[in-house]
């Protein structure tokens, strides 16, 4: 729970809620400060899709710039911490129960969480889990936790406009927080669950201080959990500055990485030898453009307005491949990237998951639209 609650000092601090509702929308709801900004200082965005369309503008959108957003550590016994603002609250318990209270004009919303059921980043972990391991305590330009990557939440009141909602709501939530000096300077998040077959996808990164990083949570739906797995860095940091391709970049891990904005889509691979030998991973992501709608993101001077485009209608692809020859070794190649040297060599595939309605978003400098 350490991480997950406030860092005083903190350039910036946001916790990001996405719910996966039971009649397949989706509600996300960030509340995030820059305590030290001159402007929009403080925000609470809130943003409802509903399941009969894909179309973003059809969505409930509200970005309100408050005047405080309090974080207090132990307001009372069995919370570990609590945000507060003008127009409610979040509440987190000790034992990771969250209360959302948030009254608007313009909407209402009121949801609980079943924390006796939740997912962990990391599997068999009692506490929120800090992605980047040991690295969540260096000086970097922003660190993640993730509270859980799926928990059964309950709403109980609310009022959002289109009134398409019944009481009393069953949804799925992903709860993560992001923190330190400011967003960076291009990003690329994605988020996938299946809750029927409990698979599970987790991806964010882009460059940071030169290079290029990128953390991910993999659960397969197979059973036994045999293609499942975390990277992070250093493995998946490149070695060589970001402005270069991926193919051109070495990474211990990351072996390709297109992210196309204008199409909508990305596609990355990764080795996994340090985990299973003659194994990648293969994650394919698109979404239709109307489904995007923007998001502020937070810097040190404040939260910077469309800077963020995010889909909650994406299709993620995941693919664990193996070679079906094992002779060879695995050289880098100027100009080409890493290849495989080997007698017959080829990759098949042996796993496969689809996730639909899934997160992905581009932010900064690959989100073509921002400002």
């Amino acid at each position: 729970m350490d991480h997950f609650k406030p860092h005083p000092g903190s350039t910036f601090e946001g916790y990001f809620s996405k719910f996966t509702l039971s009649t397949g929308g989706t509600v996300i709801l960030i509340l995030c400060t820059v305590p030290r900004a001159d402007q929009r200082r403080h925000m609470l965005s809130f943003t409802y899709q509903p399941s009969s369309t894909s179309d973003a503008s059809n969505a409930f959108q509200q970005e309100v710039w408050l005047d405080e957003l309090d974080l207090i550590p132990n307001p009372a016994d069995g919370v570990a911490f609590q945000i507060f603002c003008s127009n409610g609250y979040m509440r987190v318990s000790t034992d990771h129960r969250t209360e959302y209270k948030i009254e608007h004009e313009s909407f209402t919303f009121h949801a609980v969480t079943d924390a006796l059921t939740q997912t962990p980043w990391t599997p068999d972990s009692a506490q929120p889990v800090a992605p980047e391991g040991l690295f969540v305590h260096l000086p970097f330009p922003m660190h993640c936790v993730t509270l859980t990557i799926a928990e059964p939440a309950y709403l109980k009141n609310h009022a959002i406009p289109p009134t398409d909602l019944k009481p009393n709501l069953s949804a799925t939530v992903h709860q993560e927080k992001n923190w330190a000096t400011s967003f960076p300077p291009a990003h690329l998040w994605i988020q996938a669950r299946n809750e029927s077959t409990r698979a599970g996808f987790c991806l964010a990164g882009g460059p940071i201080l030169g290079t290029e990083s990128y953390l991910l949570s993999y659960r397969s739906s197979e059973p036994r959990n045999e293609y499942s797995f975390d990277l992070r860095p250093p493995l998946t940091t490149t070695l060589l500055p970001s402005i270069l391709p991926a193919s051109l970049n070495p990474s211990l891990l990351l072996s390709s990485r297109e992210v196309s904005y204008p199409t909508r889509s990305v596609t990355l691979s990764f080795l996994t030898s340090f985990i299973s030998p003659f194994r990648t991973i293969t994650v394919s992501a698109f979404a239709d453009k109307d489904s995007f709608f923007s998001l502020s993101a937070p810097f040190a001077d404040g939260h910077r307005h469309n800077f963020c485009s995010q889909s909650a209608r994406a299709t993620v692809k995941v693919q664990i491949l193996d070679l079906e020859e094992r002779l060879g070794m695995w050289i880098y190649v100027p100009l080409v990237g890493w290849k495989r040297l080997g007698f017959g060599t080829h990759w098949k595939v042996v796993h496969e998951d689809v996730f639909e309605r899934a997160g992905l978003e581009f932010g900064a400098e690959w989100y073509d639209d921002r400002g």
